[in-house]
């Protein structure tokens, strides 16, 4: 998955990941990686080797990166 937006979401985002029970999950499940192209930022995650995805954990993360936004 791929999410591509301006530089306070994403850091929004990178927070959410750093101090919340779901974010802290999905870094447990997936390779996250950051990059810019100078006008958009983006996280890119990969999931690990023998991990499942729970693709609730994105509704999750998004609802509490929206309170650090």
């Amino acid at each position: 998955m791929k999410v591509t937006g301006q530089k306070e979401i994403i850091n929004a985002v990178l927070e959410a990941l750093d101090t919340s029970v779901i974010g802290i999950g999905i870094k447990e499940r997936y390779n996250i990686k950051k990059s810019n192209d100078q006008v958009n930022y983006s996280l890119t995650f990969q999931l690990k080797v023998d991990k499942e995805a729970n693709e609730t954990d994105y509704f999750w993360l998004g609802w509490i990166a929206n309170q650090y936004y």
